[in-house]
This record gives structure tokens, C-alpha cells and sequence, in this order.
């Protein structure tokens, strides 16, 4: 199993809305999200520990964009 971190942008709407973690509790959580003029950014982190440098990264995406 691959780690993989990706964000998503959504301009379609200008509202706020919470964050929601679709799927099971095995699957991936949400674990970071701000809205920033209208676009709200959802990071999605899937990890394992066979690839610590792409948690790594991903870590740092997280404050960058949590503050």
C-alpha cells in the first residue's frame, strides 16, 4: 500500500462547510481544511509507514496550510 498526500480545491461554492470524513474509519481521514477567500482546501493524508519521507511531507503541507 502507497502513502500519498493530496489536496483538493473547490471554487464551485463560496460558503464555508465543514469538513467531512467519507467512508469507513479504516479509510483515509480529513485532516486538515481552511477556506481561504471562498475556496475551501480539504488535505487528504493515506499513509502507512513504508514511506516516511512522503508523511514527512505531508506533515509540512498540514501546517502550511493550517498556520
Amino acid at each position: 500500500m502507497k502513502c500519498s498526500a493530496y489536496s483538493v480545491h473547490d471554487n464551485s461554492s463560496g460558503k464555508k462547510k465543514p469538513l467531512e470524513n467519507k467512508g469507513s474509519e479504516s479509510s483515509s481521514p480529513v485532516v486538515g481544511g481552511v477556506s481561504d477567500e471562498g475556496c475551501w482546501t480539504r488535505l487528504l493524508v493515506l499513509c502507512t509507514n513504508d514511506d516516511k519521507s512522503i508523511t514527512r511531507r505531508a506533515a509540512k503541507e498540514i501546517l502550511l496550510i493550517t498556520g
